[in-house]
């Protein structure tokens, strides 16, 4: 018994000290997948520097999307939050990427490595001269909007960001919304 109950006391910690950021353990407002949490700031509407401020004020980075599982998680996250709204069409959220340094080599922010997955939308990245970062953009399809992929845009266009707190980089007290 004795056992058991040190082992409960002790595996929380080891848990984020591996670190994983359970839902639990994700701040009020953000969701959960594999490992990171997420938010997405509806309500702030930024270019992407700014979108990156914004992100890090929140102890967070702007999304790095690394898989397909994890590009539909999100998406599905954007249509779940704006189902029926077609209002909102043309929404469009800042993800990590861009292509600033060298036109036509998309690289993540938060570490300058190229992107081994990606979510373009078919005909994206365009070929226009400032589209220098990417967003998930959304569209009308049949009275629901549908987040179809990424796309380039200009850097100082006013999107919504998506922050992502990673594995290990979460402290439980210090983020939140």
């Amino acid at each position: 018994m004795f056992t058991l109950f040190v082992f409960m006391l002790v595996f929380p910690v080891f848990a984020h000290a591996q670190g994983e950021c359970p839902l639990s353990h994700c701040p009020d407002g953000w969701v959960t997948f594999r490992g990171s949490c997420y938010y997405i700031s509806d309500n702030v509407s930024v270019d992407w520097t700014e979108a990156g401020h914004h992100c890090q004020l929140h102890h967070a980075d702007l999304v790095v999307i690394e898989t397909k599982e994890e590009d539909m998680f999100i998406r599905s996250q954007l249509e779940r939050m704006y189902r029926l709204s077609n209002q909102h069409a043309g929404e469009e959220f800042w993800l990590a990427a861009n292509d600033q340094m060298v036109e036509g080599v998309w690289t993540w922010y938060t570490n300058d490595t190229p992107l081994e997955y990606t979510g373009w939308y078919p005909g994206q990245p365009g070929s226009e001269g400032d589209e220098d970062c990417a967003v998930i953009a959304s569209r009308p399809d049949n009275g629901n909007l549908v987040f179809n992929g990424w796309h380039d845009a200009p850097c100082a266009a006013r999107h919504h960001p998506i922050c992502e707190i990673s594995s290990g980089q979460y402290e439980p007290g210090v983020v939140g919304k």
